[in-house]
């Protein structure tokens, strides 16, 4: 009955969390005061719901320890490309996208499709997380500074094409490195699988927008989504990119270069984190009086957000119910439908983010995917693309979807006071419903033409 009861347990109290950290469910005020210290929900509460576990006999010392030799490089890897993300919007590069988008936009169909393309490049050489973060403000700012007011398919475009392109590259998303690591999949090897589907995606989610744009127009119940026409695009000040934003540059650069060839030859991912953090804490505080009302404003709850979501899933993974029961089904269902399996590890994937966070849900997959038994080379390829494929566009649905989306609601609620209007859970719900069923479908189709051709070549 123990090996029902402690699975389920860690199930419960993972949801928990995560509702308590997406809803604000139940809040005091004084952890608002603690938020303007830096103590937010994104890390007490996971690190309060594995101490329940831990007291429970639910997750037990070995898991722990696993975890903290076995992610940690994952962990300070993500936490380094935040500082990286802080020192570029510190140094005015995101102000600087910012400003390109409204000089080169001339009426609000191009204001939207400038902000569509930035997100989609600094998503490509950032991560959904960095571009959520950095971009959001930006936007918002530039939108209010022209006398645009309904901002929910500005907004919501950016939030959905950081995730759409956040599974092109290995740093794109934590997710990616988390499965790519568990499979022995290096930098090369993910952008070859990834870069087709990506690109399949970004023209899909592109046409769902201006799908929407126009049926803002002509639908009456769609007209929330309208842009005031009226709007005039104000020329915002002449950022200039100075030395200490090239700096950042070359650093982010070099540290992209660093993954790709720590990957390659199988080296501990720590080589890059590990240098970069500390590279980015001593540009970033050098000369800075200030630093503890500067260290509070940095997300270093990711840390702790990231190893209590990775002990969850390793503990659900290695507990009896998911080794005995839930690993053999599936091998069973893959070995005898190889043709769907991919749709249903698509489907599967982009239904337990919306669940437990992409973290956990990542963290869950990743070992059983690893154990399951391939019919062919072909077979395994494809799987593995729609698994990255529904961890990524599962995104889309809900804030729970990963840690992106908790930021991005944060952020809006910031900007509610404004007189702007902004997305909400539902508009989310059904802007990314759209997008996720239909580029579901579109890649699905690809992944059953890719499956056809890679059959005949390999074995």
């Amino acid at each position: 009955m123990n090996n029902l009861i402690h699975p389920l347990l860690i199930i419960l109290i993972s949801i928990t969390s995560v509702l308590l950290i997406t809803t604000g469910w139940m809040k005091r005020d004084y952890e608002t005061r603690l938020e303007h210290i830096g103590i937010t929900r994104t890390w007490y509460i996971p690190v309060f719901a594995v101490s329940i576990l831990y007291l429970t006999s639910s997750v037990d010392q070995s898991i722990i320890l696993s975890v903290l030799i076995d992610k940690i490089d994952i962990i300070l890897l993500v936490l380094s490309f935040s500082l990286l993300s802080e020192g570029l919007s510190r140094s005015d590069v995101f102000d600087y996208a910012g400003a390109w988008m409204c000089r080169n936009a001339e009426n609000k169909t191009q204001f939207v499709l400038q902000i569509f393309v930035v997100t989609s490049v600094v998503t490509l050489f950032t991560s959904n997380d960095i571009v959520i973060i950095a971009l959001t403000p930006i936007i918002i700012k530039l939108a209010v500074s022209s006398g645009l007011k309904n901002l929910k398919i500005v907004l919501l475009s950016q939030f959905v094409v950081a995730n759409t392109l956040s599974m092109a590259t290995y740093i794109g998303s934590p997710t990616n490195i988390i499965i790519s690591q568990e499979i022995g999949m290096n930098f090369i090897q993910y952008s070859i699988y990834m870069s087709i589907p990506s690109i399949i995606s970004f023209f899909t989610s592109l046409a769902i927008l201006f799908a929407f744009i126009k049926a803002s127009e002509k639908i009456s119940w769609m007209s929330n989504y309208k842009m005031n026409p009226d709007f005039t695009i104000q020329e915002p000040d002449n950022k200039k990119l100075d030395k200490e934003s090239y700096v950042w540059i070359t650093l982010f650069i070099l540290s992209v270069i660093t993954v790709a060839f720590l990957t390659l030859y199988g080296m501990s991912l720590l080589w890059c984190a590990i240098p970069t953090l500390l590279l980015s804490t001593f540009i970033l505080y050098n000369g800075q009086s200030s630093l503890t009302s500067n260290f509070s404003e940095l997300p270093y709850g990711i840390f702790f957000f990231g190893i209590s979501f990775f002990i969850i899933g390793e503990s659900i993974v290695s507990s009896q119910l998911v080794s005995s029961n839930v690993t053999p089904a599936l091998n069973s269902f893959f070995s005898n439908n190889p043709n769907l399996s991919w749709i249903a590890s698509f489907l599967s994937s982009g239904l337990l983010v919306n669940i437990f966070n992409d973290l956990p849900a990542s963290a869950i997959i990743a070992p059983i995917l690893d154990n399951i038994d391939f019919v062919s080379e072909a077979h395994r390829i494809v799987t593995i693309q729609s698994v990255l494929i529904g961890l990524n566009i599962g995104k889309y649905l809900t804030q729970v979807g990963s840690l992106a989306g908790i930021i991005w609601f944060r952020q809006i609620n910031n900007a509610s006071s404004e007189g702007l209007e902004l997305p909400s859970k539902s508009d989310l719900l059904l802007f990314g419903l759209v997008n996720f069923v239909v580029t579901g479908a579109v890649l699905s189709l690809y992944l059953l033409l890719e499956y056809i051709i890679l059959s005949s070549y390999l074995t």
